[in-house]
């Protein structure tokens, strides 16, 4: 992928004894959606204002396309929080200086622009404001001329400043869902900035989390449909696999040199019984993460153990454990605000302490 955006060791601070950005290096490649999010006043305003070209880095540097942000002005598009205009154009007006960037100096928008213009409202469905005076919207109103004004320059780059910040839930659907549209389809990179974190994380690849003077960068991982139909493709072959030959599989485990005198194809049983291993740990690794991964490969088993001797029942009992462990912490989590993945971990691990109490006051009464 082409790199869109690179950001080299760039500082910014209005106090140079205290910069508000320190040293953030980061690059987004064509296509994708960059998410930057971080608490009320930590930069992130400044950081878009500073990658536009609208401020400048008081040490290193932005490149988009390859070129200084101040001079890739033909390439980007900024969406800046919205504020009424001063003078009272109508919204297809308003729109269509857009295209200022991309038409030559002293030219008046033409029939094309204005054709570009009435298909982005018309997109955005606001094609019914058209004619109003920007001076008489509402603000979620203007947010959107504010945003069509920046798409009819068909823009490589797509800055915005919580664009949401004044939409109802309708638009701020319809705008993720625009945003998501222009990066897939048209390989539109894009940088947001959001309060509404639970929405931009869904269509972002990539996310910077700003924090004071340092940062975090990454790909955002989450789970998609395509995952979960893996998942449960994967669930339905392995239930076939234990189901069809369970037998087998026990007498296996049991005395595998039995089952060889026995005519058993145990070299290919042992064959899909590592291939299923290895598919459900890449499964479960991308979704849930390495630590509850091993826990729940363990712990459960571990659990059952104290209490069943017979292959069937303990499959059973971890299978228990293992539910059970993962609804308890579950629900801690939703309680108290907390990781999943290791409120889960700490119940497994609770109710292997509690069984294990348990059997040794029955030991020690029968003794």
């Amino acid at each position: 992928m082409n790199n869109i955006v690179e950001v080299k060791c760039a500082s910014f601070g209005y106090n140079r004894m205290k910069p508000i950005l320190h040293d953030i290096s980061f690059t987004v490649n064509e296509g994708e959606i960059l998410a930057v999010m971080g608490c009320n006043g930590i930069g992130k305003t400044t950081l878009l204002k500073c990658i536009a070209g609208i401020f400048e880095w008081t040490a290193g540097s932005s490149f988009i396309m390859n070129r200084p942000s101040k001079e890739a002005h033909r390439f980007l598009a900024y969406v800046p929080q919205a504020k009424a205009p001063s003078f009272s154009y109508t919204v297809l007006d308003f729109v269509s200086f857009g295209r200022c960037g991309v038409n030559r100096y002293f030219a008046a928008p033409s029939k094309k622009d204005y054709e570009m213009s009435e298909k982005i409202l018309a997109d955005l469905h606001i094609n019914h404001l058209k004619n109003k005076n920007c001076n008489r919207l509402s603000g979620g109103e203007m947010q959107m001329a504010y945003i069509a004004k920046a798409l009819v320059s068909q823009p490589r780059l797509l800055i915005l400043d919580e664009p949401e910040s004044n939409l109802d839930f309708y638009n701020q659907a319809q705008l993720l869902k625009m945003l998501q549209t222009l990066a897939k389809s048209h390989h539109t990179t894009i940088i947001i900035n959001s309060h509404y974190i639970q929405n931009i994380i869904r269509i972002a690849d990539k996310g910077l989390l700003l924090a004071d003077q340092t940062y975090l960068f990454g790909n955002i991982l989450f789970i998609t449909r395509e995952d979960l139909w893996l998942l449960l493709l994967l669930v339905v072959a392995v239930g076939l696999f234990f189901g069809l030959l369970l037998t087998p599989i026990v007498t296996i485990a049991y005395d595998r040199d039995f089952a060889v005198t026995q005519g058993l194809p145990v070299r290919w049983i042992e064959a899909l019984m590592i291939l299923f291993m290895a598919l459900t740990l890449v499964v479960s690794l991308r979704m849930v993460g390495i630590v509850l991964v091993i826990s729940l490969l363990s712990v459960p088993q571990q659990t059952a153990a104290i209490f069943c001797r017979a292959f069937r029942s303990m499959m059973l009992c971890a299978g228990l454990f293992a539910f059970s462990g993962i609804v308890c912490g579950l629900w801690v989590a939703a309680l108290q605000n907390l990781p999943g993945g290791a409120c889960i971990t700490i119940c497994m691990i609770l109710q292997y302490g509690l069984c294990r109490f348990i059997k040794a006051i029955k030991t020690r009464k029968i003794s």
